[in-house]
């Protein structure tokens, strides 16, 4: 049996994969951020979030491991956190506004330190309700919406590297001779030959 060289096994690159993995889940923080707009709150963005963030961890990490499943679904929900502080940042901005115009404040303030101050809205109990509803409702859909595709890669990821890339031989079969296959010419059957 000739042996091929074998490939060495693809080896994660944790910090790449961690890296791939926010920049795609920005995905699902856009979605969050347009269906927030729009008024309502959808399990389809976390979805995008965690199928991206397993995607941006598997093409940057170079190897999907269970440890970047379970990396890269955290990162996903971390983002949604992140669009929800800045959807919420930006309801302060657009209210700040509001109070400008009426002659409640002097001056209006920018998104810049709307964003850095959004959880004072977390303050007053109405507004804290509302968004944390929101939040909670929004991280429910991302789980229920992921699931699914993360309990598929996390299975998949130990099998990943079982499996070679295709197109990647590496033994040649060869034939086995034990002396009782008969060898080309020799079919047949042996009172023919006389």
């Amino acid at each position: 049996m000739v042996n091929q060289p074998q490939t060495p096994e693809r080896e994660e690159n944790l910090w790449a994969g961690i890296a791939g993995a926010f920049l795609f889940s920005l995905a699902g923080a856009a979605a969050w951020i347009l269906f927030n707009m729009i008024g309502f709150i959808s399990a389809i963005s976390g979805a995008i979030g965690v199928i991206c963030a397993i995607q941006g961890y598997r093409i940057f990490g170079k190897k999907l491991t269970k440890r970047g499943v379970i990396i890269s679904a955290v990162i996903a929900l971390i983002v949604l956190v992140i669009a929800w502080y800045g959807c919420m940042a930006y309801d302060y901005w657009q209210a700040t506004a509001v109070w400008f115009e009426r002659g409640d404040i002097d001056v209006r303030p920018t998104f810049g330190w709307c964003f850095a101050n959004a959880y004072l809205v977390l303050q007053e109990p109405e507004f804290a309700k509302e968004y944390l509803i929101d939040l909670g409702l929004g991280l429910l859909f991302a789980v229920i919406g992921g699931a699914g595709y993360v309990r598929t890669a996390f299975r998949n990821a130990g099998a990943e590297a079982a499996v070679p890339p295709a197109g990647e031989v590496t033994t040649i079969p060869q034939p086995i001779d034990d002396g009782e296959t008969p060898k080309s010419g020799e079919y047949g059957n042996k009172n023919d030959k006389e």
